[in-house]
């Protein structure tokens, strides 16, 4: 994405690629949030509250098989796996995210894993029961509470855990 439309204002989405990735894939990406974010611990039912979604938590219809998304905020980042009656907090990560920073959202064997700079900072929780695979459907800048709010650009997605 050029710098020109690299902020994003809660309404864009943007799709990576056509294909479904499923239980390993990693997000890789450049962002700066500009909204704080609802935190809620590993395993939360998390529709209430503000949300700002910067990789779609994808509405899943299949049996056990969710959505996973991220959302970001100045004050955090909750990854979010969504299915029917199903919209659970994997893992949680709470620290001052104001500035720019370079982010990678992995999903290994169902795992999250959140990098920030290059460095490990939460490991999350496998899928809660009846879910036992987590996927994406390679869409950013929106989700279905809360579309992303800030800077974000250079993202790269990889068919594998990274």
């Amino acid at each position: 994405m050029s710098e020109d439309n690299s902020t994003f204002d809660g309404t864009e989405l943007y799709q990576l690629s056509s294909k479904v990735l499923n239980t390993n894939f990693t997000y890789e990406f450049d962002a700066q949030p500009s909204v704080s974010i609802s935190l809620f611990k590993n395993g939360a039912y998390a529709t209430a509250g503000s949300n700002n979604i910067i990789i779609r938590e994808d509405y899943s219809n299949e049996e056990n098989i969710a959505g996973i998304g991220l959302s970001l905020g100045v004050n955090g980042v909750v990854a979010i796996a969504h299915a029917p009656n199903y919209y659970y907090v994997l893992l949680s990560y709470q620290a001052d995210l104001s500035d720019k920073h370079r982010y990678k959202f992995t999903i290994r064997n169902n795992i999250p894993e959140l990098y920030i700079d290059g460095i490990l900072v939460a490991t999350g929780i496998a899928p809660l029961s009846p879910i036992t695979t987590l996927y994406t459907r390679t869409y950013i800048g929106w989700g279905s509470y809360g579309g992303y709010s800030g800077y974000a650009n250079n993202f790269v997605l990889y068919n594998s855990a990274r």
